[in-house]
């Protein structure tokens, strides 16, 4: 795979010169990573059943955990069945305070990236052509394809994003949405059975959601929202983790950290003797990869 747009496979000293996490693709992150104990302890609990936040400054690896986990679940999904649906929110929406037909048209913006995330999990892995089944999404937005389905979520997210920027033509945007759609995707519960459905429909044991970006991305009343949808989200089949900055981060008066989510702090200093053989062990894996990936 490439990182490039010209079909060049990338060569293993740009993707070691490569800076932020999202520049890479699916095989080059696995390509790039080396995991040392305590990589694979937060791994393992960002795999697991709790509600979870990935807390640590910026630049410290959060991303690359969170992908690691879905390529993870991804490897073990037929034996498991435990999904991993990573969601990045790193497109800001611009919407605050911006209404759509009297809705938060943030709040609506959320819940369709969800959505639209585990939408293409499913095609991704390809659960719905190996099933047989019709696509999920089909009855609940009275569309007949799987394409429709991508199509109609992708300018759902695009209507709503012009909210920001087109005051004036406000109404006709909203019309375009369409009231019946601006209803079902703000009621978080409606997003929740939705998800409770594909659950079930594909045999799925477990849904693990992996946001990336919210702390940084959004401005603290929506990230109030965020965490919201995040309370509401996590239980039974869905577990929820997401990546958030240390002692910015606005979780609002309904959310309890510690109580509705366990803090998974991704600092990894250790100054004593097992902390010294650690490093060493991942440099010198380090090393070893990136000497493969030069040559």
């Amino acid at each position: 795979m490439s990182i490039s747009n010209n079909g060049q496979q990338a060569s293993g000293e740009d993707l070691l010169q490569t800076a932020r996490c999202e520049d890479l693709l699916y095989e080059e992150i696995q390509r790039v990573s080396v995991l040392g104990d305590f990589e694979r302890r937060l791994i393992d609990a960002l795999k697991g059943s709790g509600a979870n936040l990935v807390e640590g400054a910026r630049g410290v690896g959060k991303s690359m955990l969170l992908r690691m986990a879905e390529i993870e679940l991804d490897q073990t999904f037929d034996i498991d069945r435990k999904l991993g649906v990573y969601v990045n929110f790193k497109t800001s929406t611009l919407l605050e305070g911006v209404k759509a037909d009297e809705r938060d048209a943030f709040q609506i913006w959320v819940n369709i990236k969800i959505l639209e995330a585990l939408h293409e999990k499913l095609l991704t892995l390809n659960l719905i052509a190996k099933s047989g089944l019709s696509d999920p999404y089909q009855r609940v937005f009275g569309i007949s394809s799987v394409g429709e389905t991508k199509a109609l979520l992708e300018e759902k997210i695009h209507l709503l994003q012009k909210l920001a920027f087109n005051k004036a033509g406000q109404a006709d945007i909203i019309t375009q949405i369409g009231a019946d759609f601006l209803a079902k995707a703000q009621d978080t519960s409606f997003l929740v059975n939705i998800i409770k459905e594909v659950a079930e429909l594909f045999a799925i044991n477990k849904i693990v959601f992996l946001f990336d970006e919210a702390a940084h991305t959004f401005i603290p009343d929506q990230q109030t929202i965020f965490f919201e949808i995040f309370k509401l989200l996590h239980g039974g089949k869905v577990a929820c983790k997401a990546a958030v900055y240390p002692t910015v981060t606005n979780y609002g008066r309904n959310f309890e950290v510690g109580q509705d989510a366990i803090v998974l702090p991704v600092v990894r200093f250790d100054p004593g003797e097992a902390g010294r053989r650690e490093t060493a062990h991942i440099f010198a894996a380090f090393w070893r990869n990136g000497s493969q990936l030069l040559h």
